[in-house]
């Protein structure tokens, strides 16, 4: 049987599904409130969640806020697991997308050198590299400067004022630090 799904309650050997989801709910109602997670202490806070507990899944489950921060360090690490895998296999559908996508452009060549990008796409220098490689491209328009007489640009340079994700890019030290060492 799959974890969270024994038919046995909170007062037996395990949780069920309802009062996994419960503890769920009420840790996520508890901890996003700024107010009511902010400045107290882990058995203040481990209190309120069973009592929001208790509410949720229609349980009287007094002086057991142990047994449910042990359920949620079990939910978390689960979770946190399955996470993990579920990114991963989104990860792999882009680059089978972007592998596909390549190869339609280069005339059905496949694209060789993933090891290279596994390799370069973690660097600082290969991100500022790219960036001004994936800006969009600025249109002209067809009419005239009336003091010059020559075309005009929409825009002289394009700049959102975004700057590329750096999660996962490993920065360079600074030359004083690379000296040093």
């Amino acid at each position: 049987m799959a974890v969270g799904s024994q038919k046995q309650s909170i007062r037996g050997k395990g949780f069920t599904m309802v009062e996994d989801e419960a503890l769920c709910q009420g840790y996520l109602a508890i901890f996003q409130d700024p107010i009511i997670s902010n400045n107290q202490t882990m058995a203040n806070l481990w209190e309120r969640i069973r009592v929001c507990f208790s509410s949720q899944a229609d349980v009287d489950c007094n002086g057991i806020a142990v047994s449910l921060m042990k359920r949620w360090l079990k939910i978390q690490k689960v979770v946190s697991k399955f996470c993990g895998f579920l990114a991963q296999v989104e990860r792999s559908k882009e680059m089978a997308e972007a592998k596909r996508m390549f190869s339609i452009d280069e005339h059905n060549k496949p694209f060789m050198f993933e090891s290279c990008w596994e390799i370069l796409r973690h660097s600082y220098k290969w991100d500022e590299i790219m960036t001004p490689l994936q800006k969009p491209t600025v249109q002209t328009t067809t009419s005239s400067n009336p003091s010059t007489g020559t075309p005009t640009s929409l825009e002289s340079e394009l700049d959102l004022g975004q700057q590329p994700s750096r999660k996962g890019v490993n920065q360079p030290s600074g030359i004083k630090a690379a000296l040093e060492s």
